[in-house]
């Protein structure tokens, strides 16, 4: 009988050193890094956006000195893995705008939406639902401009142009993102043919929504200039089982004139109502 008192008093003191322990170890990893090393990540066109080092965010500038082309990356699409290269080191491109940015070989040919990272973890923790189909895509439009009216807001024309539907902070909780506009394919046209044209009506917005209408900002919003926005990925970029919102704005003005720099890229973390834009690769733009 006292051997088995014993034996149970071992365990439960066992158990609570072992709570002990993992308690102490937790407060002397906090603040660390969860992935050590280098891990830089790619668009689609193979430009280097910048990328994680130690649990910190680099910019592209800053990730291209550390790239040695023995880098292997992994490719994804927006809803899963593609394929696998090794990576140059980084090349020096300037831009027409007099701006730098830098490329990378890899041998292959990625669509539109996809992008690629050196990393040990998984990008794609939640894999998020892409709508393609026309009619589910006009299914959200009455969010947005429940959003717009809201801001006493009116946009003629106005169509949804991409959605998904995701989690991305794994807490339980889908969010859905949309890309409307009221630029067609016609103004683009029109506006590429002759660049004087004054551009004066055209909209083009990045909304996330939670809980339906009730929750809702805009992660990007253009109403002044002449340009169109696009979400190419959604991914955990930095390991940390949040998921960043990449983002694509492109120049109508511009596109005549052929020039990478016709665009501005922005990876954005959201973490409840906030937005902290962790990457952008044009970092001197306003």
């Amino acid at each position: 009988m006292k051997k088995g008192l014993t034996l149970v008093a071992v365990s439960v003191s066992f158990l609570i050193n072992m709570v002990l322990w993992n308690v102490s170890n937790a407060r002397a990893n906090e603040g660390q890094p969860l992935f050590r090393g280098i891990h830089p990540v790619v668009n689609s066109c193979h430009r280097l956006l910048g990328g994680i080092v130690d649990g910190r965010w680099l910019n592209q500038e800053e990730m291209a000195k550390l790239l040695n082309g023995e880098e292997i990356y992994k490719f994804y699409s927006q809803t899963k893995e593609i394929g696998e290269a090794r990576g140059s080191k980084a090349k020096k491109e300037v831009y027409i705008s007099g701006e730098q940015g830098y490329f990378l070989n890899f041998g292959l040919l990625l669509p539109e939406e996809a992008f690629g990272i050196s990393a040990e973890w998984n990008p794609l923790p939640r894999v998020p639902r892409v709508y393609t189909n026309q009619l589910d895509l006009a299914s959200f439009l009455p969010l947005v401009k429940s959003l717009l009216d809201r801001e006493d807001r009116n946009v003629d024309g106005l169509y949804v142009k991409e959605a998904l539907t995701v989690d991305l902070e794994g807490d339980g909780q889908l969010e859905t993102i949309i890309v409307s506009t009221n630029i067609r394919d016609k103004d683009i046209e029109a506006i590429s043919k002759e660049r004087s044209i004054l551009a004066s009506g055209f909209f083009s917005s990045v909304v996330l929504f939670r809980n339906g209408a009730s929750d809702a900002f805009f992660l990007a919003d253009d109403s002044k200039l002449v340009s169109y926005y696009s979400v190419p990925f959604v991914s955990d970029v930095d390991g940390d089982g949040i998921m960043e919102v990449y983002i694509v704005k492109t120049s109508l003005i511009a596109i005549p004139t052929f020039g990478f720099a016709l665009m501005d890229e922005q990876i954005l973390k959201v973490e409840g109502n906030q937005i902290k834009m962790m990457l952008r690769m044009f970092t001197n733009r306003t």
